[in-house]
């Protein structure tokens, strides 16, 4: 689904069904654009890997620790199975 990028952490259940409802977007973050806009001026190719911590809606079911550790382990999955395709 589509990413959007900008300069807010959305925590807020209204300001997440606007972001869908105005720009179709599955995820929200803070920084990949800036990273995107970089690499594409350098003409650098990229990738950018995110893990979604939360719905921004109260609905978060465990823990930060918990969370990291579970991203830390698909994110190395993901790089592995990549690295096997080249």
């Amino acid at each position: 689904g589509r990413v959007v990028s900008g300069d807010q952490f959305i925590s807020d259940n209204e300001k997440k069904h606007y972001l869908i409802n105005e720009f179709d977007g599955y995820c929200a973050e803070m920084e990949g654009a800036a990273m995107a806009q970089a690499a594409h001026l350098n003409q650098i190719p990229f990738i950018i890997l995110r893990a979604i911590s939360d719905k921004a809606d109260d609905s978060a079911h465990m823990d930060y620790g918990e969370f990291e550790a579970k991203a830390v382990e698909h994110s190395v999955n993901l790089m592995l199975a990549l690295v096997k395709r080249l």
